[in-house]
């Protein structure tokens, strides 16, 4: 029996589509740069999170953005070979209430390092201070991650009057009462994050998450690719960073006078969970959390355990978390 003709023609349309859907996924797999193009687009998209970037004293900062431009503003710092897209999960959090901003720092992601400057944690703080400048943003909460975590401290100790809070996810920047595998090798002068191959990646990924994520093969080759790349930039950062970020904050957090929410994966291998007492202690109006079953990438691990602590911190009217905050 012969199809009429329309029906051929749909099927051969539909086998067009299905060949050009198929050739499309076949370059995505094929091209890490573009799969994670698209990734990104989706994601973003998800999320409600938008892309801008600005110039702040001649160098272009990438950054993103959700939630409301009237509402309150929050900074977020990501942490070390990391970049902006990492903090995306925690401004959709927050958007509802804040205005989210997440820059990529001088030396990731897009943001190219300034050269012939040494990218130190005062660099950082103050770089992030003339980003807030150039926003026309006076004051904000920061929120950071590990390397991201002691800028945002460095921050409020330098200008305490720009930061209203602070909430700071396995901060670096003091030394551990125990020093694990990982700091240990830190102290052999080894950066255990070095990332120049594919064994490197899920090497770091099984160190820096308690439950590691899916990564299909070209986000794997699109990180290495861009490891590489960067590469002695990245060498040059962390041996501009290593005092700061292992002991750059000691005896300096008791200046630090805003509310303070510090949470700690219990099962982090990079900085050890031990740190969690030693800097609410040494906070003002520091207050702690640890969270059980998870990593030093913690709001991946347990995203709902942090995200009902980091609400449950913001909407706290001032006098609350001033009676709440305990140095103990």
């Amino acid at each position: 029996m012969r199809l009429p003709r329309v029906i051929k023609r749909i099927l051969i349309i539909a086998a067009c589509l299905t060949a050009l859907l198929a050739g499309v996924v076949i370059w995505l797999w094929s091209s890490p740069s573009a799969f994670m193009g698209a990734a990104r687009v989706a994601m973003r998209w998800r999320l409600g999170v938008t892309e801008h970037s600005t110039m702040v004293d001649g160098h272009r900062w990438p950054w993103l953005e959700a939630g409301s431009v009237q509402a309150p503003p929050v900074i977020l710092l990501h942490g070390y070979n990391t970049s902006m897209d990492a903090m995306m999960s925690i401004m959709a959090w927050i958007a509802p209430t804040h205005r989210a901003i997440a820059p990529d720092l001088p030396g990731f992601g897009q943001h190219e390092a300034h050269p012939e400057v040494a990218h130190d944690g005062t660099f950082y703080a103050t770089q992030v201070l003339r980003f807030m400048d150039t926003l026309g943003i006076k004051r904000a909460t920061i929120i950071g991650t590990s390397m991201g975590g002691a800028i945002a401290a460095e921050i409020a100790i330098i200008a305490p009057d720009r930061v209203d809070r602070l909430v700071l996810l396995a901060p670096a920047g003091l030394e551990p009462p125990f020093r694990n595998d990982f700091m240990r090798a830190v102290d052999r002068g080894e950066n255990p994050l070095r990332l120049e191959s594919e064994e490197d990646f899920r090497r770091i990924i099984n160190l820096v998450f308690y439950r590691p994520p899916p990564t299909p093969p070209p986000v794997v080759r699109h990180f290495v690719n861009e490891a590489q790349r960067r590469l002695p930039g990245t060498n040059r950062i962390i041996e501009s960073l290593r005092e700061f970020v292992t002991r750059g904050l000691e005896d300096r957090l008791g200046q630090i006078e805003v509310p303070t929410l510090v949470l700690w994966g219990s099962y982090d291998l990079v900085l050890d969970p031990s740190l969690l007492p030693r800097f609410v202690t040494a906070l003002p109006r520091g207050q702690g959390t640890l969270i059980p079953d998870a990593g030093h990438v913690l709001f991946h691990d347990r995203p709902e355990d942090v995200r009902r602590e980091i609400i449950r911190f913001l909407a706290q009217p001032d006098e609350a978390v001033r009676e709440s905050s305990r140095g103990e």
